[in-house]
């Protein structure tokens, strides 16, 4: 508050017209008024000796020091919170207090009290990074303060496929490529006023490894540029056609391959726009044998799924052979009473975490082989149970045997049951030195967030 002045005056003398007499309390009676040549006459909360005056003469003030104002300088403001300050002064009073050059918004009343709103102009509310996934949606993380609501804010900057939606929130597609942007966002109030703030947004994929990886694949099908009805990526796949390649975004070469288009899924959109590969109790995709193998590593698995019945026995995804029992892994829903399952073999023990499941919602469910930290799971995004046991050990589970999509191979190569009749709208599989459970928890967040996953 510079260059504001806080003023304040007491009451002037008295005047005392002739034949008034004035009427004090004597400081010896406390109960009946008299007539003294020098009364005490309280003024304010101090008793002052004062003259008495001869008719039409006035009586001089009192004489006591003049008043100090208590109240520390300066006193901090801030734009925005309500402004309550008390003012206050030594002095008999009752003191009357004004101020001069105050700040728009700001008052004080007769009795010291400066209350009131510093405006100022609105600023916008962000973080100064933002991190999403594709696919993405902020929530509501951006708005305005001060200056006069309502607020408009406008993004510039933002990458293809990325916007500022609903006022308050930034959205990014599911085809925006992976890196760091600076944008700017602008805000103007009712007022016209107008300020920017600077801003990164980073874009990293929910398919990014949750750990150190060795080696893994992911297949995002809402990715329409990854999907192709020929396995030499001559003819891009469009909806209802047959896809005979998903090339794998993990950068590994993992690509997934149906020659046969009787046997390769189906494009497909569901009713929120979102990209699946329709699934209906035949078709399967092939990463080939050399694809995906565990070895000595950990694995992270990750689904967006949908069963499209409460039917058992359909393979999301496996790495499997009955005649390879060493290095068999799986994640599917398999029994007499609708399990989830995600298992695998060291060559003689079938370890397999199980959850009962009946459901036909759009989900995330993933599997962990932590082989360093001695466990495995099957997690569902969204749902309390979280299957788990303890073994998982450090045998070499190279073992060759194809990776397949949407089908189980249990016996000869070729001998693929438990199609999947349903959906998948991602997949990821992680070999890993290290499990990041945080991160892969933000992986499954993300996934569900992209796929409205329940």
């Amino acid at each position: 508050m510079s260059g504001v002045k806080i003023l304040f005056r007491e009451i002037p003398a008295r005047e005392v017209q002739p034949g008034v007499h004035v009427e004090v309390k004597d400081p010896k009676r406390t109960t009946e008024p008299v007539e003294h040549p020098a009364p005490l006459v309280q003024i304010g909360a101090q008793p002052r000796r004062v003259h008495y005056a001869p008719p039409g003469r006035y009586a001089p003030a009192p004489s006591y020091p003049a008043p100090q104002i208590m109240t520390a300088s300066p006193i901090p403001l801030y734009i925005g919170p309500a402004v309550d300050v008390q003012f206050d002064a030594t002095g008999d009073g009752p003191l009357t207090w004004s101020a001069q050059g105050l700040p728009a918004g700001l008052s004080i009343s007769n009795d010291g009290l400066l209350t009131g709103q510093l405006v100022g102009k609105p600023l916008v509310s962000a973080p100064a990074v933002i991190n999403l996934y594709e696919g993405s949606t902020s929530g509501a993380i951006i708005g305005g303060i001060y200056g006069t609501p309502p607020y408009t804010l406008q993004a510039s900057g933002l990458p293809a496929g990325a916007s500022l939606v609903n006022n308050d929130a930034i959205s990014v597609g599911s085809n925006v490529a992976l890196g760091s942007y600076p944008f700017t966002i602008t805000i103007t109030d009712a007022n016209g006023d107008t300020s920017s703030l600077d801003v990164t947004l980073n874009v990293s994929s929910y398919g990014t490894a949750p750990g150190t990886a060795v080696d893994g694949g992911v297949y995002d099908i809402n990715d329409l540029s990854t999907l192709f009805v020929d396995t030499g990526a001559s003819q891009p796949a469009a909806v209802g056609d047959h896809v005979g390649l998903v090339k794998d975004k993990s950068g590994n070469g993992h690509d997934l391959i149906q020659p046969s288009s009787g046997s390769a899924p189906v494009l497909a959109q569901d009713s929120n726009g979102r990209y699946y590969l329709q699934f209906n109790g035949g078709q399967f995709l092939n990463g080939g044998s050399a694809a995906l193998d565990i070895g000595t590593s950990s694995l992270a698995g990750m689904a967006g799924v949908r069963f499209d019945s409460s039917a058992y026995g359909q393979a999301i995804y496996a790495k499997s052979l009955a005649g390879s029992l060493s290095g068999r892994y799986w994640l599917n829903r398999i029994g007499s009473g609708s399990y989830l399952s995600a298992g695998f073999q060291d060559g003689g023990s079938v370890y397999q975490p199980k959850v009962a499941d009946t459901s036909t919602a759009v989900r995330v469910i993933s599997q962990v082989i932590d082989r360093q930290g001695g466990g495995e799971q099957i997690r569902v995004h969204g749902s309390t149970p979280i299957a788990s046991n303890s073994a998982a050990d450090s045998t070499d589970l190279s073992a060759g045997t194809r990776f397949l999509v949407g089908a189980y191979n249990n016996s000869s190569d070729g001998g693929e049951i438990q199609f999947l009749t349903g959906r998948i709208y991602f997949l990821s599989v992680w070999m890993l030195s290290a499990v990041d459970y945080n991160a892969l928890a933000a992986n499954e967040d993300a996934l569900a967030s992209a796929i409205g996953a329940a």
